[in-house]
């Protein structure tokens, strides 16, 4: 009963706090407008976008009040978990875009035989630096996405397995690190002595559907 009470009185102290202003901002304008004409024109609008600038940031406050309480601790943490989530979005869709840039590039790389032009190279070279500096904005969010795979999930992504699905997606920590981790190219070389083409592009596609699936688990509609 105690409980009930406290709830009804803390529900009627915010609508009088909501109401309040209201008409305290109404009789400001309404006072406001008698002097209208006595006053300059910018000096009036000033005066109007004050008042009602006062009132709408008041609301805002309340808002957030009857959302999180009074405790400014849950402001603090809504305000931590907001900047937290947008940094996830933010590191998963930028490494979407680098890996969609990586992959066309490792299958070029194939069909001239780990042989690259300059302009190949310094491109692999980038996204490389790109991969090792952010990998460790990423794989904690990685870690939450795919603990939380279902058991099919993973044997979907296994298929029928060749020795490079094996190695690639056994190595659930970061899969991506196989194509972006070496230094040199030509390291490749040593990588995919005996893989196919096919192989490599199969495996490329399967981490191209993967990293889709993770970007629509950290931004859901």
């Amino acid at each position: 009963m105690t409980d009930r009470k406290e709830s009804w009185s803390q529900l009627l102290t915010l609508l009088l706090q909501t109401i309040v202003p209201l008409v305290v901002a109404g009789g400001a304008t309404g006072i406001l407008s008698v002097f209208k004409e006595y006053l300059p024109q910018l000096l009036y609008a000033i005066f109007l976008y004050v008042i009602w600038g006062v009132i709408i940031v008041m609301l805002i406050w309340l808002v957030l009040r009857l959302i999180l309480g009074d405790s400014p601790k849950k402001l603090v943490r809504w305000i931590k978990d907001l900047r937290q989530d947008c940094a996830k979005r933010k590191i998963v869709k930028e490494w979407c875009k680098k890996w969609f840039e990586l992959s066309p590039l490792i299958l070029e790389l194939r069909k001239c035989n780990w042989q690259p032009t300059q302009e190949q190279r310094n491109t692999y070279s980038e996204l490389h630096l790109w991969f090792i500096k952010n990998r460790t904005r990423l794989l904690p969010v990685w870690k939450s996405f795919y603990l939380g795979r279902t058991h099919a999930a993973y044997e979907r992504n296994l298929g029928s397995s060749t020795s490079l699905k094996y190695k690639v997606f056994t190595h659930w920590e970061d899969p991506f690190s196989y194509f972006y981790e070496p230094f040199l190219i030509k390291e490749f070389q040593e990588h995919f002595k005996y893989t196919r083409e096919g192989d490599i592009a199969e495996v490329l596609d399967k981490l191209g559907q993967l990293i889709s699936e993770f970007v629509q688990w950290v931004s859901p509609k």
